[in-house]
């Protein structure tokens, strides 16, 4: 609701997506409303977070605004100061809408799952008919084996600049809808304002999803058809490209950087590319254009590198940095001697990119000072930069990359990301010594080798959290 207020449907359904695909990636399904868990911190996953909001989503366009927010209104003053079960919130909704939606809730928060549906389309010339088949295809023996599914069906004909908008319930197994048409429609888009949360199978050809990307309305639509064009022959995927690069939302522009090969990008479409990486006004899409212009060794990639080091956002310094890391190294260090302690201590992966490029031991003080200061997915990326220049460099500064990443990944003060980039390096570290004894009978690398195998066994005896214990095992 708030991204939808302050930016737009586009970053809301964005947002959907996100959440979608979090609870759909996750394990161990169970109902909603879950009374099974052995601890409070269990109630915190994808189920209560990501289906939770995308099941009330649902129920917002069931009902209606009007009623959705009169029934939460509701709901919050009968129950003010009292503890609630689900039945207080579907009374509420009930008692509002004059609708018996235990059906909703019974399918949504009492049971275990989500809906897997198959759609495709056809047209019956001789009924003169467009026909809509929906095949619910979950395991019934894990979830229920039918969902009621309210939705629409939007037709769209050639020549007519809105759909024609369907109501219809999906509540079988497999279920046909036929609709009365004397023409063909060029598209049919069933939930076209996606809300139910499903895994989908939507069968359209090629030049389908490019008038879908080209007429439907939501970002839905449009980022459904860009996954299904990313390896097309389609003639006219051209035109979609460049409408995809040139869209009004930032995230269809990020996505048709990436989804595209450099066989499917032509040169109208480097120079779109070029015009992003330059003055993109979101720097998500500023950076992703020049990792993208650098990765094809494009010739105004470096000059677009060392402007990027000038701008504001740090993510398109960042990108700029690997740009020229990859390029041009000795022109980014130079460039980078100009950036202010402040902007060098806010780009760190941009110049643990550019220093490791260089393969000159003396930059790995700057990989030993930081070391603390990275977190996340940047901690395992610059975990991996120093534990590559420390190789290359060998004898003593390898051993001292190897006793720190032992003393992070033992001491369990700090963050489970520091000390999974921590093991992984030293895992990588030992696999590259292991493949010079082979390969040259060294040594030294036979005894740094034993180090790094006894660092790993004593992180594996030291690790308090399962997960990353269970992970451990095939270092």
């Amino acid at each position: 609701l708030w991204l939808a207020h302050k930016y737009g449907r586009d970053e809301a359904d964005a947002h959907l997506l996100s959440e979608w695909e979090g609870y759909l990636g996750s394990e161990n399904f169970h109902d909603l409303i879950y009374y099974d868990y052995t601890d409070k911190e269990q109630t915190f996953d994808a189920h209560s977070y990501n289906k939770g909001g995308a099941v009330l989503h649902m129920l917002r366009y069931i009902v209606g605004d009007e009623a959705f927010f009169t029934a939460l209104a509701r709901y919050l003053t009968d129950n003010a100061l009292s503890a609630v079960e689900v039945d207080e919130l579907r009374i509420a909704f009930e008692d509002v809408t004059g609708q018996d939606l235990q059906w909703f809730f019974n399918q949504w928060y009492l049971s275990t799952g989500h809906p897997s549906l198959t759609v495709n389309t056809d047209y019956d010339t001789v009924a003169q008919e467009v026909i809509v088949m929906v095949k619910q295809t979950q395991d019934g023996r894990q979830m229920p084996p039918i969902f009621q599914l309210p939705t629409w069906i939007d037709i769209y004909f050639p020549g007519r600049a809105q759909p024609i908008r369907q109501a219809v319930t999906v509540d079988k197994r497999q279920q046909e809808f036929r609709f009365p048409s004397t023409q063909q429609p060029e598209l049919v888009v069933f939930d076209p304002e996606h809300t139910i949360l499903a895994e989908w199978n939507i069968e359209k050809s090629d030049a389908e999803w490019a008038i879908q990307f080209r007429r439907a309305a939501r970002f839905l639509d449009r980022a459904m058809a860009l996954r299904a064009l990313a390896k097309s022959e389609l003639p006219e995927l051209d035109q979609v490209i460049s409408a995809a690069l040139a869209d009004p939302y930032w995230g269809i522009r990020v996505q048709a950087l990436q989804s595209f090969t450099q066989a499917q990008f032509k040169p109208v479409h480097y120079d779109q590319i070029r015009q992003l990486a330059a003055a993109d006004p979101h720097a998500e899409v500023q950076a992703t254009a020049l990792i993208k212009l650098g990765i094809q060794g494009d010739e105004q990639a470096v000059a677009l590198a060392k402007e990027a080091l000038k701008a504001y956002p740090y993510r398109v310094v960042n990108a700029g940095l690997t740009v020229l890391a990859k390029l041009a190294p000795q022109q980014g260090v130079a460039a980078a001697e100009k950036l202010t302690p402040e902007e060098r201590k806010a780009v760190l992966s941009g110049l643990a990119s550019l220093y490791v490029a260089t393969n000159d031991p003396r930059y790995l003080d700057f990989f030993r000072t930081h070391l603390s200061e990275v977190n996340g997915y940047e901690a395992l990326s610059f975990y991996d930069k120093y534990a590559q220049l420390a190789f290359l460099s060998g004898g003593e500064n390898l051993n001292t990359a190897i006793q720190q990443f032992r003393t992070i990944a033992m001491d369990m003060g700090q963050s489970g990301w520091r000390r999974f980039g921590a093991t992984k390096a030293l895992s990588e570290i030992g696999n590259n010594l292991s493949e010079l004894v082979e390969e040259e009978g060294n040594q030294s690398a036979q005894q740094q080798f034993e180090q790094v195998r006894a660092a790993i066994d004593a992180i594996k005896q030291a690790e308090t959290d399962p997960q990353l214990r269970g992970i451990y095992e095939q270092f």
